[in-house]
């Protein structure tokens, strides 16, 4: 799949309108098409070369569905981390020979820590923006 900002120059005319300039205007059906499609709730409109895109203001029910796929993309990202850690241990585990114990540990220690400080980044980000959802009421 080829993102949009491959075929176009997108830019934001207000708070409520995209426009995206194609480079080649024979692409505009297959870019709206492609948008219709993104399961946006998006209706592009093709004016030769232009494709605009007008935003919906949220409504309650669109809010709470960004928030749930923001958690979504944090457990993805959470999983993603806990995948790293158990490479990075697996990694310390097949050279722990070459190693004191304590070194060993010590790692596996600052292994930990590192995925909790950055667990707890992806927290912080996925609040955030579930608050930038919400409360944007």
């Amino acid at each position: 799949m080829t993102p949009l900002s491959a075929v176009a120059q997108v830019t934001k005319k207000s708070a409520q309108l995209l426009t995206a300039t194609l480079y080649d205007a024979s692409l505009g059906e297959a870019v709206k098409q492609a948008i219709e499609d993104s399961g946006m709730n998006l209706n592009p409109q093709v004016d030769g070369d232009v494709v605009s895109i007008p935003i919906p203001k949220l409504d309650k029910s669109s809010r709470e569905a960004l928030g749930k796929q923001a958690k979504k993309v944090a457990e993805a990202a959470k999983q993603r981390l806990r995948r790293v850690r158990k490479d990075a241990m697996d990694e310390v585990k097949g050279v722990k020979d070459d190693f004191s114990e304590d070194e060993v540990n010590r790692t596996n220690d600052i292994i930990e820590v590192l995925v909790e400080e950055y667990s707890v980044v992806v927290d912080e980000h996925r609040d955030a923006k579930i608050e930038e959802v919400m409360g944007s009421e």
